[in-house]
Parts: C-alpha cells; structure tokens; sequence
C-alpha cells in the first residue's frame, strides 16, 4: 500500500525516476510479483488512455515480465490513437513472445485493420486467429466479419458470416451492414428477410442504403411502412432522417408531412439532423413556407438546414428571403456563397453576384 501510495505521489509530479526505481525494487520481491504487475499494467492503461504513449511503452518495455492484459493495454493505447502501425508491430512481438494472443487481442487488432482498412495485415491476423482458434467467439468473429466488409470484400465477409452462428442478431445486423456498405442491396434485402429477429439498427441499415439513390427511395418507404406495421420496432432519429430525405427526393410531400408528423411523436423536433432533413424534404416539395417553419423551431440551426433553406427560396426565385437567411448565418461555407451567387446570376443581378464573389473570404 506504501509503495503505491508512493506511485500515486510520483504521477502527479510527472517522477519517471521514482515511479521506475519503486517498480524495479518491488519486482525484486517474489511474493510482490502479481502486485507489481497489476499495478504496472494499470499504469500502463492510465498513460495509454490520456495519450501519453511514449511514457506507458516506456513502462511496458522496463517490465522483465508481462502479462496478456499487458501486452493488450498496450495494443489497445496505440489503437486508440491512431498509432496503428504501432499497434501491429506489438501484435508480432506478442505472437513471438511466450504470451498466447487471446480473443481481446483479436478484436483489438480486428477493428485496427477496419479503421486503416489494410487488408493485407487483417488477412494475417485472420490466419493466426484460425491457428488460436478464436473464431470460435463471438466477438472475435463479429469483429472479422466487419473487417471484411470495411475493407469492401464482401465473398470474404460472406465466407465467415456463413461459418459463425446464425442465432447471434449482431452478426446478422453486421452482414446487412457490409452488403450496403458495397451496394450489394439485392444481397443485403436477401439476408435482411432470412434475419431470425429484426432491430432498428437492421431496419434502418436497409432503408438507408436504398434511400441513398433516386432509385431506391421508393424501395426505402415500402420498408419503412413494413417496420411501422413491426410493433415491437420503434424509429429512431436516423430512421426518420433517411425516410425524409427519401420523400424529399421523390417530391412526395403528403408522405413527408406523415413522417413529421412522427418525429413530434417520437420527440425528435429539436434535432438538428432531423431539422435540416426536414428542411430539405419541405424544400425539394417546393413547400418552402414549411420548410421555414420547420427551420424556425430549430434553436440553433446548422450549416446544412440554412443552405437548404437557401437552396429552396433560390429554387423558388425568392432571393430577398434567401438573402435573410443569409445575412442572419453566424458562419457559411463554401455551398453557402455559391448558392447566393448563382441566385444573383439566376435572376439578373450580376452586379450583386460578382460583388459577392469579391467579398467571399480564400478560406473558409
């Protein structure tokens, strides 16, 4: 209790020396083997987390013998930084150290590969799982089957889905995920249907991806009739997002006002994603008027709602209420200026168009 107390003491004082000589003294002392460790690896996961890498492998290196949880605290504080190449280069001197990668290990490793999307290192880690055999759990398998479908090779992704098992919900939902992922949503409908349970997350994975081109929204809105008419599955805020959007591209305003209708039900007006997609659903309508309104409710509008606001007034020839909105943008981007300067052009004002293209700053 002591010497961790003196530990403590050094942290806050940033003493490597101290902390360093209190370890080598206690790693000394046979029946303090376990508590050093565990205390060494906890410091090593308190450097890790708050970004100090160089100072928890400073740590891990000095340690004459480590753990898995070691080896994994350590995987793991390069991973969450980004240090990916870091992270895999541990993974091979673990793997050539005595210390038996676990499923930890794997899906640690699994998502790293997701993230960098490098194909080539998950492939090896996929052989050495098999050696392990840690395909087995589920976390492990879930995690490689994303990484697959990250990396778009969805024979690969289907080739492990096929071997993992079908009660797990996760890596059905995970399946569907992929299938969008690579546009693939006759494949992705397909093992949709064959799902054993549905949950939002499967619902709404499938109606965005086909609410993502003109020709799928009509597809979109048939799903989500489907779901509404499933009790036991509630919308959630990017359910409604897509669906908006999905109207709003096909002009279907009656249906649009349906499903706002459904976001005040389900307490999602204040929503700022929901907002904007509510605001363009109204605007590709050519129902600007509730567009505004809908704009209006939202306490602190972002980028995206006011340019398409913008966008619908321009669309209408309304330029003095684009130009209010406008005006009264906190910041704009780029889609901002442009939507201003082609609406001055749009209608003749040329003058205000070029003092516009002026005055618009290089950076934004």
């Amino acid at each position: 209790m002591f010497a961790r107390t003196r530990i403590t003491r050094s942290w806050k004082h940033h003493r490597w020396k101290n902390i360093n000589e209190l370890y080598s003294t206690l790693s000394q002392f046979p029946h303090a083997y376990i508590p050093y460790v565990i205390a060494r690896n906890i410091d090593i996961d308190y450097f890790a987390k708050s970004g100090q890498l160089e100072v928890a492998r400073s740590l891990f290196d000095e340690m004459p013998t480590r753990t898995v949880v070691t080896w994994n605290t350590m995987i793991s504080g390069y991973a969450k930084w980004g240090s990916y190449t870091e992270a895999l280069n541990l993974v091979s001197s673990m793997h050539c150290s005595s210390t038996k990668l676990n499923e930890t290990t794997f899906s640690t490793v699994l998502s790293l590969c997701s993230h960098s999307q490098s194909l080539t290192s998950g492939r090896q880690i996929h052989c050495l799982l098999l050696k392990f055999g840690a395909e087995r759990f589920d976390l492990v398998g879930s995690g490689l089957l994303y990484f697959y479908a990250s990396c778009f090779n969805i024979h690969d992704a289907r080739c492990v889905f096929d071997g993992l098992h079908e009660s797990n919900p996760l890596v059905w939902s995970l399946m569907v995920v992929g299938c969008v992922k690579c546009n693939l949503m006759d494949d992705a409908l397909d093992v949709f249907m064959k799902m054993p349970s549905r949950d939002v997350v499967s619902w709404t994975t499938l109606i965005s991806g086909y609410s993502k081109s003109a020709e799928g929204c009509e597809k979109a809105l048939q799903l989500f009739k489907m779901m509404r008419e499933n009790d036991d599955v509630r919308p959630n805020e990017f359910t409604l997002d897509c669906v908006l959007r999905a109207c709003g591209t096909l002009r279907i305003l009656r249906e649009g006002k349906c499903v706002h209708g459904l976001v005040f039900k389900f307490g999602f007006e204040f929503d700022e994603s929901i907002g904007g997609a509510l605001i363009d659903m109204y605007c590709n309508c050519e129902a600007v008027d509730d567009g505004k309104r809908a704009y209006d409710a939202l306490t602190f509008p972002c980028l995206n709602a006011s340019n398409s606001l913008i966008g619908g007034y321009i669309l209408l020839g309304r330029i003095e209420d684009a130009e209010l909105v406008f005006n009264g943008m906190l910041e704009r981007n780029p889609v901002s200026y442009n939507l201003m300067i082609k609406g001055y052009a749009t209608i003749g004002r040329v003058d205000d168009s070029k003092k516009l293209f002026a005055t618009m700053p290089k950076k934004l």
